[in-house]
């Protein structure tokens, strides 16, 4: 397949064989990704649902929205027009994404300013203040949303996660009242996407209960929610694939990882040289098509941590 035969074929008929059968292709590589109960309702991805996942992006985005002419005005290569019909798919799963548990905890909130303690402020950036303040709303730094975890964590929750899909109210009325409180005594105004991201990160379900400690900065300065999504599923993605590598593998990707020699993994894991090789090949293989493939450059060594990270805890508690 050549980039002159995808042109070929939008010009003569807009999405034909060829460009279905990459917007497949990356359906299938991408959705695996993304959490089934949020994304799928539920339901596991089989090929039924990355079909309808494929039509959802044919259909929706390529042709109801025009992305198709948009692609082939942009596109130089077959390289480019996967990298913009991998956009496409990420759109398409966003578009399904379930109204989570923080969705239904913001709604309450907000509910909290109709003559309760917070006000919310109109204009071009809708924000929240205390009820009755004159405070002005400035752009919350990353110091600033670690601070608003720091000051809420305390406060109990219900016992719920948010991978789940029952109903859950994380706090009760008075809890989420403490939580607002706490809030506000720390900055004077938030927004309800600087909101979302705090209680985000504050609430997300593999994070242990004491939470990533704040001093790590895990909320970046300048971030989108939207961003942070992304960083959750990598997080959930890096889990995934760390549990589905063999301890041998697990074992070969962290030594090698601190650049040992081949002769002492062969030593530690209890094989010879040359299947050490043939072990690392497979796992960076692995990793590079099920977890770097469709992140953006900037993600690699993140992913790649997060990566680690999971691996080593897992090598933890095998030894013990």
């Amino acid at each position: 397949m050549t980039f002159s035969q995808l042109q070929a074929e939008y010009t003569k008929e807009l999405i034909g064989e060829r460009i279905y059968e990459i917007v497949r292709e990356l359906s299938g590589m991408i959705a695996h990704k993304y959490p089934e109960s949020i994304y799928n309702n539920g339901l596991s991805w089989d090929s039924q649902s990355i079909d309808d996942i494929c039509q959802e992006v044919v259909l929706n985005q390529l042709l109801d929205q025009k992305q198709i002419h948009y692609i082939f005005d942009n596109a130089t290569s077959i390289e480019s027009v996967r990298r913009l019909l991998t956009g496409q798919v990420r759109r398409a799963l966003l578009a399904r994404r379930k109204k989570s548990p923080i969705d239904r905890l913001l709604k309450r909130i907000s509910g909290l300013s109709k003559g309760g303690p917070i006000e919310i402020v109109e204009g071009g950036i809708p924000y929240y203040r205390v009820s009755g303040s004159q405070d002005d709303y400035q752009p919350l730094d990353g110091s600033q949303l670690n601070a608003c975890v720091r000051a809420i964590e305390f406060v109990p929750r219900l016992d719920s996660r948010l991978d789940t899909g029952r109903e859950s109210m994380i706090y009760t009325p008075e809890r989420l009242k403490t939580v607002v409180e706490a809030l506000f005594q720390t900055v004077r105004a938030v927004t309800e996407k600087e909101l979302r991201s705090i209680l985000e990160v504050l609430l997300t379900p593999w994070v242990p209960a004491s939470l990533v400690p704040v001093e790590k900065e895990f909320i970046p300065s300048g971030h989108e929610a939207d961003d942070l999504i992304e960083e959750e599923q990598m997080v959930l993605e890096a889990r995934s694939l760390a549990k589905s590598f063999s301890h041998a593998q697990r074992v070969v990707l962290v030594l090698k990882s601190q650049n040992v020699a081949d002769a002492l993994v062969a030593s530690e894991v209890g094989v010879s040289r040359p299947t050490v090789a043939d072990m690392k090949k497979t796992v960076l293989s692995r990793v590079g098509l099920e977890l770097i493939a469709d992140l953006p450059a900037d993600r690699h060594e993140r992913a790649m941590q997060y990566l680690l990270e999971e691996c080593n805890c897992l090598i933890a508690e095998e030894s013990q």
